[in-house]
């Protein structure tokens, strides 16, 4: 899986979100408030054009489904910090089911840090977690 999430990193480096604008990519180690329940990734990757106003994610909710990073809903909130929506569909569980989640993401690039929120259709809990992020050199 690190060679894949490796590659998904390189891939999002090099992919043009806008010809106009330079997407910068994102490295993000993240801490779960609830880890006894899931549904928050330890590390997640992003880019983000805000001149483009669009940006992409990569974790391990999205690779268990897609392999590929995922187009993400993009909201400017300031200047350096964005809020992130997503929905990951069929995440496998321990039972052998699939599950609905959603995700919201709240970054600040120029502080380096995260705050993500994580819903499971059906479930009236949500799951939190904060992190810190960097950028990717490429």
């Amino acid at each position: 899986m690190v060679k894949r999430i490796t590659a998904a990193i390189l891939f999002l480096s090099v992919l043009p979100l806008a010809a106009s604008s330079t997407p910068i990519s994102y490295e993000c180690d993240i801490e779960s408030y609830s880890p006894r329940y899931g549904g928050i990734p330890d590390k997640a990757y992003f880019v983000i054009d805000a001149e483009a106003k669009t940006a992409m994610a990569f974790d391990p909710f999205i690779y268990t489904r897609s392999k590929v990073p995922v187009a993400v809903e993009f909201k400017e909130l300031r200047a350096d910090k964005y809020l992130l929506k997503w929905t990951v569909e069929g995440v496998p569980l321990r039972n052998n089911g699939t599950a609905v989640f959603s995700f919201s993401t709240r970054i600040d690039v120029a502080k380096g840090t995260l705050n993500m929120q994580s819903w499971l259709l059906g479930d009236d809990g949500d799951r939190r977690g904060k992190g810190t992020c960097k950028p990717i050199k490429g």
